[in-house]
């Protein structure tokens, strides 16, 4: 296989045209893990052969590695697992690593301060932010969450897990990393708590799946929720994007009395640089999408719940067309709670002045004709009442 298979958006599973192959770019990883007897030298994959090795990690996905002869030399040589360094070696391990470093990532469980004094590496600050990607899968797509302790290199870890400590070369300068590893776990637990309460994934292991990709809207909402500790990546290319989330405060309204109807300007302002007409929002909003405003291709707007719920009612009542949104004066007497929970509301004076009547009549009591022939019992006053809205 070449080196360009990493990453092809066009390899597909054989015998299944839909479904995508993924091939992962990957380095050799060497683990130094400490024991009664010393240190003990892993590395993560058994290879024979230089040249380009594909190891399998499930059945549509493979890591690549471009092995060098030096990076087959040290694999070689720790392959058993028997390459073990006793604790008064360390000082030379240490010296070791500096060296394995350029060849492979190496996860230790040596301090770094110990390590840091003697390799002469550049120590940088953790990022434990977690790595959410998201692939095509089928007709779907589906999510993996890592975290990238390096922030802007390789390699990927799982969250929590592998090395405290990771050591890379790094255009040929030796960089060290101490992780926060019950910080990242911390970090993903609290994302997978409201990924688990989506209605629309399916979890298997590691690997969050949709069949659906317009279902990916509700994950990429609750990652909005989360983005100072998340990052989403599309190794592929992004497919969705959700430009802002707005709320019902965010909306504005104004309105103007026309003969026998309302008629209604608004504002929803979704960022500091764009702002939709209520006009455009409502004429966006009959989609498939429930929460989500398709602003443009693949790109969209997240409606909190009492906002959709808010337009939903609106919409039922009001007359949406090119020039204008109107409402019949007396389709609006059900829309009274609408208007007042809109925070930022301006009417005419008409407006107000029908708002008043409206509520005046609420408040007279419909007394029984004195004319009516007949005494009624408690429960006949009573459907008197609800008769005429009392």
């Amino acid at each position: 296989f070449p080196v360009t298979i990493i990453g092809h958006p066009y390899v597909y599973l054989e015998g299944a045209n839909d479904v995508i192959m993924e091939f992962v770019g990957a380095q050799p990883v060497i683990s130094v893990v400490r024991n009664k007897n010393g240190y003990v030298l892993k590395s993560d994959v058994a290879l024979r052969n230089a040249g380009v090795n594909l190891i399998k990690e499930t059945n549509t996905r493979y890591r690549v590695y471009n092995i060098s002869q030096p990076q087959l030399t040290l694999i070689s040589t720790i392959a058993d697992g028997n390459f073990c360094v006793p604790e008064q070696g360390k000082d030379k391990l240490i010296t070791l690593i500096g060296q394995i470093s350029k060849y492979a990532t190496v996860h230790s469980d040596l301090l770094q301060s110990e390590s840091s004094e003697k390799l002469n590496v550049k120590s940088i600050k953790p990022d434990k932010r977690i790595r959410v990607q998201l692939l095509p899968f089928g007709d779907g797509l589906k999510a993996e969450l890592f975290v990238k302790p390096f922030a802007d290199f390789p390699p990927y870890a799982k969250p929590g897990k592998g090395g405290k400590v990771l050591i890379a070369n790094v255009n040929n300068e030796q960089l060290q990393v101490e992780r926060d590893l019950r910080g990242e776990s911390i970090l993903a637990n609290s994302l997978m708590v409201d990924i688990e309460s989506l209605e629309s994934v399916s979890l298997n292991d590691d690997l969050i799946a949709f069949d659906n990709p317009l279902d990916s809207l509700y994950l990429l909402d609750v990652l909005h929720k989360h983005k100072e500790n998340c990052v989403v990546e599309w190794p592929e290319g992004e497919r969705f994007k959700i430009k802002s989330k707005v709320e019902f405060k965010n909306l504005s309204i104004q309105i103007k009395t026309k003969n026998n109807w309302f008629e209604l300007d608004g504002e929803l302002r979704v960022d500091e640089d764009n702002v939709l007409t209520l006009q455009q929002l409502l004429q966006l909003m009959p989609n498939k999408h429930d929460r989500f405003v398709e602003l443009k291709q693949g790109e969209f707007l997240a409606l909190s719940n009492e906002m959709r719920k808010r337009l939903d009612e609106l919409r039922s009542f009001a007359n949406v067309n090119k020039k204008s949104v109107q409402i019949n004066k007396f389709a609006s007497m059900a829309l009274g709670d609408f208007f007042g929970s809109v925070p930022n509301l301006k009417a005419d004076k008409a407006w107000k002045d029908f708002r008043k009547r409206i509520e005046a009549a609420d408040t007279v009591e419909a007394k029984v004709p004195a004319t009516l022939q007949a005494e009624l019992r408690p429960y006949q006053q009573d459907g008197f009442g609800i008769v005429t809205g009392k």
